[in-house]
C-alpha cells in the first residue's frame, strides 16, 4: 500500500447534512470521501489543509491524520512542510484544484511544493482536476507540468485537458496521463429516514400534478438564458395540465434585478404559483425532490461540471427519467439513447419543448425509460473511485517518466 499526501484548500464540517456549511462543497466532500476510502484500503494517507479556527474537522479515520500546518498558504511558508514530508516520505502528492475563488498564495505554494521533491525521495505528483477552462488550466501550469497523472470528472474535462496539454510546450514535452475518476453512487438508505420536510413542496405537488425538477443554481443554467428557459416553460405550462416545475438549487450569483425579472416572467402569465425555488439543498432535500419529479431536467447543466456527473448519478439511483443535451451525453463511461435510458435534447429550444411536452404527456413512454434505469445502471456502473484511484497510483508508481 502506498503512502499518499493530500494537498486541499480546505476540509468538510463535520456536519456535512447542513447545507451553505462554510466549509462544504462539492468538491470538499467528494475529496474527502475518496482520501477516507484509499485509507479503507490500508493506504496510509496524509491530509494537509488549511488551518481556520472557527472549523470543526470531519470524522476521524485510524489511517488518516489530518494536518493542518499554516493559516495562510504562501511561497515563505514552504520550508515548514519539508521537515513533515521527510518524516512522512510520502511516494505520491496528490494535490486538489483550488477553487476559482481560492486566494492566490494557495496556488502558488502548490505550485512550488512539486519542488521538494528531490529532498523527500522524489515522490509521484498526482493532479485533481474540476474546473478545466483554459484559464485556471494556465493558472496552475506549472502544478501540470510536474504532475505524472492528471484526473478529472468525465470525458468532457478530459477532452478539454488533453487539447490543452498539446498547446503548452511546457507540459507537452512530457505528458501526464489523464485518467477519468467518475463520482461514486451516493448511498442514501439512511437519508431516506430523516426526509426532511421542503417548504412549498407539497403546496405545489399532488396526484394529478407533474412536476420537473431542474437542479442547480440558476446563474449556471443553460449559460445564463433564463429569459429562453422562461419562455420555454411558460409555453409548457399552457400545453400540460398539472404541470410544476422545481428547482433544486439558489440563484448563485444573480443579482436581485435579474432575480425579480425572472420570477416575473411567469408572474405575468399566471404561472408564479406553479414555481418553487428551495434553495441549496441538503441530501435529505435532493432525494425528496427527487421522490416527487416526473422527469429531471440536466440539459442547462454546463456538460464539463461536477454537478452534472453528480446528478446524473442521483438520477440513475432513483430512477428518474433524466432529459440531457447531446453535448453532456458523451460523458464517459455512461452511453445514453434517447427514449431508452433518457431524454435527449439538442441546442433548439422549440426541440426542448416536444420532447418535454411528449415525456410529460406520454406516461406509458415515460415509465418505460424509468423501467430500464436500473438495469441501465448497472450495466453501465462505473468503477468505485477508490477502487481506479488505487490502479492510477499502481500505474504511477510503476512508470518511470523523465524528470521534468
Amino acid at each position: 500500500m502506498a503512502r499518499l499526501a493530500f494537498f486541499t484548500e480546505s476540509l468538510p464540517s463535520s456536519d456535512r447534512s447542513r447545507p451553505g456549511a462554510p466549509s462544504s462543497s462539492e468538491v470538499t466532500d467528494f475529496s474527502y470521501d475518496l482520501m477516507t476510502n484509499l485509507a479503507d484500503q490500508q493506504h496510509d494517507v496524509r491530509v494537509f489543509s488549511t488551518y481556520r479556527e472557527s472549523d470543526t474537522l470531519p470524522p476521524s479515520h485510524p489511517r488518516l491524520q489530518i494536518m493542518r500546518p499554516f493559516k495562510r498558504w504562501g511561497w515563505l511558508e514552504i520550508p515548514r512542510l519539508v521537515p513533515i514530508l521527510l518524516d512522512f516520505q510520502p511516494e505520491i502528492l496528490h494535490f486538489i484544484q483550488p477553487r476559482r475563488e481560492a486566494f492566490s498564495g494557495l496556488t502558488n505554494a502548490m505550485t512550488a511544493v512539486p519542488s521538494l521533491a528531490p529532498l523527500i525521495g522524489k515522490p509521484k505528483v498526482v493532479v485533481s482536476l474540476y474546473d478545466t477552462r483554459r484559464d485556471e488550466l494556465n493558472k496552475n501550469r506549472g502544478l501540470l507540468a510536474a504532475a505524472d497523472s492528471i484526473i478529472v470528472a468525465n470525458r468532457q474535462q478530459a477532452d478539454e485537458v488533453e487539447k490543452w496539454i498539446e498547446s503548452s510546450p511546457k507540459v507537452s514535452a512530457h505528458p501526464p496521463t489523464v485518467s477519468i475518476v467518475a463520482l461514486p453512487t451516493v448511498d442514501t438508505g439512511d437519508r431516506l429516514n430523516e426526509r426532511e420536510v421542503m417548504p412549498g413542496l407539497d403546496q405545489i405537488t399532488s396526484r394529478s400534478s407533474k412536476p420537473i425538477l431542474i437542479p442547480g443554481d440558476l446563474d449556471a443554467f443553460g449559460r445564463g438564458d433564463l429569459d429562453s428557459l422562461a419562455i420555454l416553460l411558460n409555453e409548457l405550462f399552457t400545453a400540460v395540465p398539472g404541470l410544476r416545475v422545481i428547482f433544486g438549487g439558489g440563484w448563485g450569483r444573480l443579482s436581485a434585478h435579474k432575480r425579480r425579472s425572472f420570477m416575473r416572467l411567469f408572474e405575468d402569465h399566471g404561472h408564479g404559483a406553479k414555481i418553487l425555488l428551495t434553495g441549496p439543498l441538503s441530501p435529505a432535500g435532493e432525494q425528496s425532490c427527487l421522490e416527487v419529479a416526473k422527469l429531471v431536467l440536466l440539459a442547462g447543466l454546463p456538460e464539463s461540471s461536477l454537478s452534472l456527473a453528480r446528478w446524473i448519478r442521483l438520477g440513475l439511483q432513483a430512477s428518474r427519467p433524466m432529459v440531457l443535451s447531446e453535448e453532456q451525453c458523451r460523458l464517459d463511461p455512461l452511453k445514453f439513447r434517447h427514449m431508452e435510458s433518457a431524454f435527449i435534447v439538442t441546442d433548439d429550444l422549440r426541440q426542448w419543448a416536444t420532447t418535454l411536452s411528449v415525456a410529460l404527456t406520454n406516461d406509458s413512454l415515460r415509465n418505460e425509460v424509468r423501467a430500464r434505469l436500473p438495469d441501465f445502471a448497472r450495466t453501465e456502473a462505473v468503477d468505485q473511485p477508490g477502487n481506479a484511484m488505487s490502479r492510477i497510483y499502481a500505474q504511477v508508481l510503476r512508470s518511470n517518466r523523465t524528470s521534468r
